[in-house]
């Protein structure tokens, strides 16, 4: 399934992820195709460990044994994301996104300016957050690109989100003091796919926030041509 996915946005496929969390883990067909396996964090327990047969381990896509992160799909992933009012992590947080460019015309018609925030008053960011490996320069966030994140991927907005402590003890090359980010963005290659980094984005669509409104319309407008 994510080989056909992938390989429609090569071919100029457009797609938005409207949730965060994506993607995360890799589950396989069995029992000719009536059973759904997946180890998740007792990824040594699955016979495909002990076998050396890493590239359809069920577990993370981002664990270093399957090397393929969600983030080559997405954009984002949870490594770098983590979360945002939930698990005792950013519990007062404001679970609201910054706008890094607003000239984007994803924000086309919100009147949102740079360092504004949308989307507080319904806590769209929330629960578990993808983001990326990002740097700054004056001011504006950008991806390494070390995680996977294609070359072309525009940070629009984040919003600080961190892992709790105890996800860190099944993943063993993660820090588990990282604060991470909600990420608002998107990339072109082929096509173009958007990812709002955020399980709770609908809440802004249910309270029927403006800024979330326009946004979600905008990208519904812009990818459906």
């Amino acid at each position: 399934m994510r080989d056909n996915l992938e390989k429609y946005i090569a071919d100029g496929g457009n797609v938005a992820f409207f949730s965060g969390n994506t993607c995360c883990w890799q589950v396989r067909s069995e029992d000719h195709g009536r059973v759904l396996t997946c180890w998740k964090q007792c990824y040594n327990v699955d016979p495909l460990f002990r076998k050396g047969d890493h590239k359809l381990l069920s577990t993370a896509w981002s664990h270093h044994l399957v090397e393929r992160p969600e983030n080559q799909l997405t954009g984002v992933g949870f490594l770098w994301g983590g979360y945002h009012r939930s698990h005792g992590q950013f519990m007062d947080g404001l679970a609201s996104f910054i706008v890094h460019r607003p000239e984007h015309w994803l924000f086309e018609g919100t009147e949102l300016k740079r360092e504004d925030r949308f989307g507080d008053n319904d806590t769209i960011v929330g629960y578990e957050c993808d983001g990326c490996e990002m740097t700054w320069k004056d001011g504006l966030p950008f991806p390494t690109n070390n995680d996977g994140t294609p070359k072309s991927f525009t940070i629009l907005g984040s919003c600080p989100a961190q892992w709790a402590p105890d996800d860190c003890l099944w993943y063993d090359r993660f820090p588990a003091d990282r604060v991470g980010a909600a990420v608002l963005g998107i990339y072109t290659q082929g096509g173009t796919v958007v990812t709002t980094g955020s399980t709770d984005w609908a809440h802004g669509l249910r309270g029927n926030d403006p800024a979330v409104v326009r946004i979600t319309r905008n990208i519904l407008d812009r990818l459906s041509k």
